[in-house]
Order: C-alpha cells, then structure tokens, then sequence
C-alpha cells in the first residue's frame, strides 16, 4: 500500500513538495558588480570538501554548487603567513582542510580570471590565473564561470 495515498496524498505530491523545497535551496547565483561576478547569497557553508589532483568546495546545501581549484592557490589563513600552495601535490592539500565546514562570507570572480574566497575566520583563499590551463571553476545550478587559461574570465548564465 501507498504510505502517501493513506493520508489522501499520492507519492507524486510528496516529490513535489520535495523538489520544491530543493529550488529554494539551489538560489544560490552569480551577480554581475562593477566589472566583477560575486557569488548571492552570503554566507554559505562549506559542506564538503574534496581533495585529488585539484580541490573541490561544496558550498551550501545547493545541488551541484561548488568551487574547483585545479592550479596553484594562495591560502592567508587568519593572522598567519600566507601559504603558497598546489592542490595537486599531497603534501600542500592539508591546509586546505581548515576550510572544510567554514562559511564563506565573499566569493569575487574578478575580470582577469582572479578568484578570492572570504570566510567568516578570516582566512582568504586567492587563485590567479594560469598561463596555460584553467585555474579554477565555479557551478552553481545553471550558472557556471572558468579561469581562462593566460587570464580572463568565462561565465554562462
């Protein structure tokens, strides 16, 4: 029997209000600001993070929004030295774990394909372009933007 259809609803009902419920959460955008995109809304969680060969923040409880950084990033942690570092060496990936579960307070996609990320610690991680590949990439439903290799910035809507 239909757990849904005994209370007069149908299972379709139920993953409608579910999906529903998903669209609010996948608000999550890119707004254009005197020649920069910023990330809207602020604050948003870092709920995952990935580490391989390139490092992947998921932010939010948005489907599919995240923030992937395949080339040499600089972290400033909060009142400490900045480290210079390369997500896909081993030995650089564990500082990047301090951002795992922060809140990301500034996500700025700046004209020349320079990406800075705030978080409510303090910490700021910057990625400049690379002459030759794709830096980083941000996803964020049906927007998406790209670090052009040798500097720029690519952005679809």
């Amino acid at each position: 029997s239909d757990p849904a259809s005994a209370e007069g609803g149908t299972n379709m009902d139920a993953m409608t209000e579910v999906d529903a419920a998903a669209d609010e959460r996948t608000a999550i955008g890119l707004v254009l600001d005197q020649g920069t995109y910023r990330m809207e809304p602020v604050p948003q969680q870092v709920v995952m993070l990935c580490l391989d060969y390139r490092v992947v923040l998921r932010l939010g409880d948005a489907a599919g929004c995240e923030v992937a950084i395949e080339s040499s990033a600089r972290l400033t942690p909060s009142g400490e030295p900045d480290l210079l570092l390369d997500p896909g060496r081993l030995e650089d990936q564990a500082p990047f774990l301090r951002l795992n579960r922060q809140s990301v307070t500034g996500l700025v996609m700046a004209s020349d394909g320079r990406l800075d990320v705030d978080f409510a610690s303090g910490d700021r991680l910057t990625v400049e372009p690379h002459p030759d590949y794709e830096a980083w990439t941000f996803v964020a439903g049906a927007a998406r933007a790209v670090a052009l290799p040798g500097g720029g910035l690519a952005v679809w809507d």
